[in-house]
This record gives C-alpha cells, sequence and structure tokens, in this order.
C-alpha cells in the first residue's frame, strides 16, 4: 500500500482526481485500448492495446493513454477471478512509426514501468508483443533498463507468427485478428466505457487514497495538488469565495436517511447458542 501510495504522489499532476469522463474522448473515439470480452482458458483478463498505426499520439497523448490504463486496472481489481487469475497483456505494434516511438519517451517509459513492477495491485501473468517491425527495437531500448528480471521472464515477443502466442493463449479464447477462432474484433472502448463509469464511486474513493500532506500558510504548495480552478479564493483559487455551509448541504445528508439506517443495520450476526 505504501509503493502505491508513493506512486500517486510522484505522478500527483497526472493522476490528482482522476475521472474517467475526462478521458471519456479516448476511450470512445480512439481504438487505443481494447479489454476482450472473455477470459482467456487460466480465466486471466486479457487487455489489447494498439501501440502502432491505429495510435495517434497528437489524439491521445502518451499521458492520457496512461490515465485509461490507471482507469482500467481500478475497475479490474474489484473483480474476484481477476484478483485470483491475474491478467495478460497483449502490445499490437503494427504500422509502428516514428510518430509513435516518440511519443514512447524515457518519462513514460519509467512511468508504466515502475507502475506496473512496484504500485500495480493485479497480478500480471505475461506480456505478449506482436507484430513489432525492426524500429521497435528502439523502444525496447528505452524500456528495457527499468524492466527487472521477474517482469522480464513474463515478456514474450512474437512478431507475425501467432502460432508462438497460441502456445500461451488458446486460439479459441483469441479473436480471429490474432489466428483465433472467435470473431474479429467488433468492439472497442465505445462499448465498453460504461463499463468504467458504473464505477465512478469506487474511483472516486480511490482518489482520496494517499498521504496527508501538511502545508501551513502555503498556498502555492497546495496548488500542487488541487488546481486553483477548483478551489474557492479562501484558499487562493479561482472560484468565488465560500459563501455556505452546514446548513445549506444537511438535506443532502437528511435525503439518505434509508441508506444510512441501513448500515446501521449491518455488522455481524451473533452465532446461536446450543
Amino acid at each position: 500500500m505504501r509503493r502505491i501510495a508513493e506512486f500517486k504522489k510522484t505522478n500527483h499532476p497526472l493522476l490528482h482526481a482522476l475521472k474517467p469522463e475526462e478521458e471519456k474522448l479516448a476511450f470512445i473515439e480512439h481504438n487505443v485500448v481494447n479489454v476482450l470480452t472473455n477470459r482467456d482458458q487460466k480465466g486471466r483478463r486479457v487487455l489489447l492495446v494498439n501501440c502502432g498505426a491505429a495510435w495517434d499520439p497528437k489524439a491521445v497523448s502518451s499521458e492520457q493513454l496512461f490515465r485509461v490504463f490507471f482507469l482500467i486496472h481500478l475497475v479490474a481489481q474489484l473483480e474476484p477471478a481477476t484478483q485470483i487469475n491475474g491478467i495478460v497483456v497483449v502490445l499490437d505494434f503494427d504500422g509502428l512509426s516514428l510518430k509513435q516511438v516518440k511519443a514512447l519517451s524515457p518519462s513514460f517509459s519509467r512511468r508504466l514501468i515502475t507502475f506496473i513492477q512496484d504500485a500495480m495491485p493485479l497480478r500480471l501473468k505475461e506480456v505478449h508483443i506482436l507484430k513489432q517491425p525492426y524500429i521497435f527495437n528502439m523502444v525496447w531500448a528505452l524500456f528495457k533498463p527499468f524492466i527487472r528480471e521477474k517482469l522480464k521472464s513474463r515478456i514474450f515477443f512474437h512478431g507475425m507468427d501467432m502460432r508462438k502466442l497460441h502456445k500461451h493463449i488458446d486460439p479459441c479464447d483469441l479473436p480471429a485478428n490474432y489466428g483465433g477462432d472467435r470473431p474479429p474484433i467488433n468492439y472497442g472502448g465505445k462499448e465498453w466505457y460504461p463499463c468504467v463509469y458504473n464505477y465512478i464511486d469506487h474511483i472516486n474513493q480511490w482518489n482520496t487514497f494517499g498521504f496527508i500532506f501538511f502545508h501551513g500558510n502555503d498556498l502555492k504548495q497546495f496548488h500542487q495538488y488541487v488546481s486553483v480552478d477548483r478551489l474557492p479564493a479562501d484558499y487562493g483559487g479561482n472560484l468565488p469565495t465560500i459563501d455556505y455551509s452546514g446548513q445549506d448541504w444537511y438535506p443532502c445528508v437528511e435525503a439518505q436517511l434509508d441508506h444510512i439506517n441501513k448500515y446501521q443495520q449491518c455488522g455481524f450476526v451473533p452465532a446461536q447458542q446450543g
């Protein structure tokens, strides 16, 4: 948990108050990240990432790409089967060019690998790299220095040979795009974005986790963590001075009285004597 909190602290400008709606366009209009509707033969969730020609870094920056990964992992960690069986990542580099290579900067490479190795509460079982052209060597040179032996042993390079991929993922569980028996993929982020948004309460709660910071009277330091556009003038922000109090928002609490009463009834049931 400390490593996760450290990662969130280090990458605070990128991950602070992360919300699905802020990355909605990256999800629904660009076919960069996809998730198979089925699991593989070992019950693992399969994540597909189009890192080649299908990815336009001008439309979806590497920072946005990482935020999409982060949102997906927040939802995936709620699935009991994924907690147990883990995940598999398939990286499709078909049509990779300098445009994508430039977007995969050393800072992005280090952030992604640090997240995977130190701060991702999911079991990454395998990473499969497909259809990589010769220029991929430039990408690998960026990532390789940050990869420890455990992760390196789980990365497999297949090129165009889908039969090598099938040694790890059964063709019965793969779409025709990757030599599998299932129909070609006809869905994407547009279809499963609502699944992510349905867990907005969990995502909002996750956003509150982390370290406690002490700023004293140094509001500039505070603004490194909370944008001035989201703060009232009382705290050096651009929003109007606070002119409301508990008297104004108490009705919001009162409106949830039924939920509060049900919550108070929750707890352990005493064992029966006898």
